[in-house]
């Protein structure tokens, strides 16, 4: 009913697709390797920048908006944890051509009702976002990429090392605000307009103005969901708006989209005691 269309990518991509949108450091995270043309590959990591790619490649001339999703494993060289795996799946969406906010709105509760209807009863979804974030940051003197990235990880301890103790303080009491009418910016009523859409659409939601993202292209609106029966490795979702296609060559143009760790998802099913339905025996 959401109008979604699937789309699929190559498991292997060049390498400087992903040194362009998540920069040099994903390499050490990456299934990386040379062809016998001396070309850099990887395994991708993930699916948003295929899609992406994709998009540039055979899409820009298409009637907007455009709505795509995918389902499909990734690869990376990471430490495995519970529900993190070396090798994962991945399904997610992605909306190109409008950042109307009920498009925004309806991106976020497709999310959640991917993750509601695939018998998960406790989620938290919590919405933040970017812009606001940084015109606090920026109000303040204290906006950074170490800062940004220290948000994103919620180091707290070192956040408070990095800033001046009055700056933190004002930090704190900032992503502590739960009612937007609180914050004087413009960007906090075009939020209030998405959320009021999302209330319509009749999904629970949390503001949490704490959520940020380590790098430039992601902008505005910003979202994670949670299992909370998972501990700390709670996140099964993550999405936004970004500003990602003018870096892969293309025409800039409005970009949101998520991505659910199908793997995580599952062992959150598997902590709640979910049933899942055993395969039939085999006759002969």
């Amino acid at each position: 009913c959401y109008g979604y269309e699937e789309v699929a990518t190559p498991t292997i991509e060049h390498l400087d697709l992903f040194t362009l949108k998540s920069g040099e450091g994903i390499i050490e995270e990456t299934y990386s390797f040379e062809d016998k043309a001396g070309r850099k590959l990887a395994l991708r990591p993930e699916l948003t920048a295929p899609v992406m790619r994709m998009y540039v490649a055979s899409l820009q001339m298409e009637a907007k908006p455009l709505k795509l999703y995918y389902f499909g494993n990734c690869f990376r060289y990471d430490r495995p944890q519970k529900g993190r795996y070396r090798e994962f799946w991945q399904f997610g969406c992605e909306l190109i051509g409008t950042e109307r906010p009920e498009g925004i709105a309806e991106l976020i509760a497709l999310a959640y009702e991917v993750l509601k209807e695939s018998g998960l009863r406790h989620l938290i979804l919590r919405i933040g976002n970017l812009d606001i974030l940084r015109r606090f940051l920026d109000g303040i003197g204290a906006r950074d990429a170490e800062i940004m990235r220290l948000i994103d990880k919620k180091d707290f301890d070192e956040l408070r090392n990095r800033m001046a103790e009055k700056d933190f303080d004002e930090f704190m009491k900032f992503i502590s605000i739960k009612n937007l009418d609180d914050i004087p910016y413009e960007e906090a009523r075009d939020m209030k307009e998405m959320l009021s859409f999302l209330e319509e659409l009749s999904v629970p939601y949390n503001i949490d103005l704490s959520i940020a993202r380590g790098l430039d292209y992601y902008i505005g609106t910003v979202f994670e969901i949670d299992a909370p029966k998972l501990g700390a490795e709670k996140q099964l979702c993550g999405g936004g708006t970004y500003n990602l296609v003018p870096l892969l060559g293309g025409k800039k143009i409005p970009t949101s989209g998520f991505a659910i760790g199908f793997d995580r998802a599952l062992v959150a099913l598997e902590a709640e005691g979910y049933a899942f339905e055993e395969s039939a025996k085999p006759v002969y």
